[in-house]
């Protein structure tokens, strides 16, 4: 998305859906600073989970490579359109709370350890519907500020990433993406031909619209096992479904 932004056609070739932060990376960076927190899984015979206070808890904030906000400032002013901005803003936004519940869920998965009394099989779904819901949100937001800035989209409901995607064809679908420049389309076919964006995505409808077979395994002496929630084809660790989003 920098690269749309910033227009440079040479970087076609790079996904947008990494520019924004929303498929894997295999290091999230700033790690979490001080003490660290998590989630013990929940079994039969495990016990009351330990607890933290709150003024022990420290987090450093994701450093963008590129600061989006002069970015979107120069789209803004180029195209004329300060909605999309507006949009664009938001997706960074979603993708520093990403960042964000990433820190959040690497300390938890390595102490066990929830706040207050929460369970942590509850914890688990919670850092499920966050991470994915958020890295869906934050692509939609970008197809929106594509809808408003290149499909001349006034509605007041916005487009979302769906309203692009070819593999679902339709008229109003093909009369959309005829209008999206070839960086930007290119970056709707990447990220809904990505594999993993297929997995969050599942893993979000679930979780949002219906229910997903959640399975838990007991204590071990390697320790808890995180929750799995399962997908049509696999099964998917919470932790790695944080890690994915």
């Amino acid at each position: 998305m920098v690269n749309l932004i910033q227009g440079h056609a040479t970087a076609a070739s790079r996904s947008l859906a990494e520019q924004c932060g929303c498929r894997r990376r295999r290091e999230l960076a700033p790690l979490v600073g001080g003490t660290s927190f998590g989630a013990q899984s929940w079994c039969a015979a495990a016990p009351d989970p330990p607890r933290l206070a709150a003024e022990q808890i420290s987090m450093a904030p994701f450093i963008w490579t590129n600061e989006p906000t002069g970015l979107i400032q120069s789209f803004e002013t180029r195209h004329k359109n300060p909605l999309a901005g507006a949009l664009f803003a938001w997706a960074a936004w979603a993708v520093e709370s990403l960042h964000y519940l990433g820190d959040i869920d690497r300390a938890y998965d390595a102490s066990h350890t929830v706040i207050g009394a929460h369970r942590p099989d509850v914890v688990d779904v919670a850092h499920a519907r966050w991470a994915t819901s958020t890295c869906i949100t934050a692509l939609d937001l970008c197809a929106a500020g594509l809808g408003r800035s290149f499909c001349a989209h006034g509605e007041p409901r916005e487009l979302d990433l769906a309203c692009f995607d070819s593999s679902q064809p339709s008229k109003r679908k093909v009369a959309w993406r005829a209008l999206l420049p070839p960086l930007a389309l290119q970056w709707v076919d990447d990220v809904c031909a990505d594999a993993e964006y297929k997995k969050i995505k599942g893993a979000r409808d679930w979780l949002v619209h219906s229910r997903l077979k959640r399975h838990f395994t007991l204590s071990t002496a390697e320790g808890p096992q995180r929750l799995k929630l399962e997908l049509e084809t696999t099964q998917l660790e919470v932790r790695q479904v944080v890690e994915v989003a």
